[in-house]
């Protein structure tokens, strides 16, 4: 896997969900790295990430890796405290 930080995105991750300003690509993977524990929602047009319910959690500082499907929108939210969060493109080899 060959990842593109050139072409990361970052987001403030805080009490109202966020959406990353990128589209998930066919064929492509993605990482995604919160400061904070954050919970994350993945799908088609705006997302709306929710505390523990239908999002998954991700965990302060652990890469998450995501399949990309075309048009795909990712948004996060906090679990309790603020933080960053970054989606970057990673390509297979």
């Amino acid at each position: 896997m060959v990842i593109s930080p050139s072409t990361s995105v970052h987001i403030a991750v805080g009490a109202a969900s966020v959406d990353f300003a990128l589209a998930l690509v066919v064929n492509r993977r993605y990482i995604v790295v919160s400061t904070t524990d954050a919970y994350m929602a993945q799908g088609t047009g705006a997302q709306t990430a929710a505390v523990a319910t239908g999002s998954a959690l991700v965990p302060a500082g652990t890469p998450m890796i995501l399949d990309g499907r075309h048009g795909d929108t990712v948004g996060l939210i906090q679990a309790t405290v603020g933080g960053l969060a970054t989606i970057t493109p990673a390509f297979d080899r």
